[in-house]
């Protein structure tokens, strides 16, 4: 995978099984109301109830934490953004530590004094360091796979380490009602093909497989990957569900009815439109190929409750363009 791919994972960016949800721990002394106990992909966080100083490593969980009203002393920020906010989220106070989304830093973790870490949809570096991280306070990992757990996963996972599961339940049931009436109000959605990736260093990259959450998240609305490019993406070259498309299948993307592509590195958009192939797309001449901003292929990328209101609002004149 080209350090370009990664940089968007790293940027952007399963049913609940038993044991997923917190479950009461041992009851505390005194008055003191017991732990909970929430199983993850990494171990099991023993947390206790309503945690007051939480720090978030993960852009879904800056997100779904945010919404579920904890208090956030320390998250990575957004790093397209200047002011370090994530889409779909409200502005975080001035005063919450900045950390950094791709590698860890284990002092100013500390330095936040939290007695919750969330990691859910944090990349790689820090799930290394979960052992180090465990030593500062208890950690919630990833449920089942790292980047590929379903937003209602993560946000049932986090609201119960938070206290909030009945808050959390009311996040899924709202953001399900909002796809149902997203597809109501744009009824060619239904069986629309579609493209999805990232352009940079030359290489184009799109996410194929069906078990990624962007995949999940479309399908959802109806939408699926047209089977041409879907022959492409089962090569052995897949990771995160991304599949190289050679400078020679450009032509390809035109079996989608819409494209959704965003770009990385100086001179990319240029590069990528300048290209015979692409500047022949009728997709593009009609205008379906979206050249999308980072922020939006990242919450393409990472779908969760916490932001769907945002994203499908993001989506709705791309998709209406291509619904003719």
């Amino acid at each position: 995978m080209t350090a370009a791919v990664l940089r968007l994972i790293a940027i952007l960016c399963c049913l609940i099984a038993a044991g997923c949800a917190g479950t009461p721990g041992p009851a505390a002394s005194g008055a003191q109301a017991p732990a909970v106990v929430v199983q993850h992909g990494q171990g099991a966080a023993t947390v206790p109830a309503k945690p007051r100083r939480v720090v978030a490593v993960g852009s879904a969980d800056v997100q779904i934490a945010a919404a579920l009203g904890a208090n956030l002393v320390a998250v990575v920020r957004n790093p397209s953004s200047p002011d370090g906010n994530w889409p779909g989220t409200a502005k975080l106070a001035p005063e919450v530590l900045a950390l950094d989304l791709v590698t860890p830093n284990l002092e100013r973790i500390a330095a936040a004094r939290p007695d919750l870490i969330l990691a859910t949809s944090a990349q790689p570096e820090y799930h290394a360091q979960y052992q180090k991280l465990s030593a500062i306070a208890p950690v919630v990992s990833y449920r089942r796979s790292l980047l590929l757990d379903s937003g209602d996963d993560l946000t049932r996972m986090i609201g119960a380490a938070l206290g909030e599961d009945a808050r959390a339940a009311a996040m899924v049931d709202d953001s399900r009602r909002r796809m149902e009436r997203f597809v109501s109000e744009h009824p060619r959605v239904r069986g629309m093909s579609y493209a999805f990736g990232q352009y940079g260093s030359g290489n184009l990259h799109l996410v194929m497989a069906d078990d990624t959450t962007s995949a999940r998240f479309l399908t959802a609305l109806g939408m699926r990957v047209p089977d041409p490019l879907k022959r492409l993406g089962t090569t052995d070259n897949t990771r995160f569900g991304m599949t190289p498309l050679g400078p020679e299948l450009l032509a390809t993307l035109d079996s989608a009815d819409v494209a959704f592509i965003s770009t990385y590195g100086e001179g990319a958009r240029q590069e990528l439109t300048a290209n015979p192939l692409v500047a022949g797309l009728r997709m593009r001449a009609d205008g379906r190929l979206h050249l999308i901003s980072v922020d939006l292929a990242g919450e393409l990328l990472m779908p969760n409750p916490a932001i769907t209101a945002h994203l499908l609002d993001e989506l709705a004149p791309l998709v209406a363009k291509a619904g003719g």
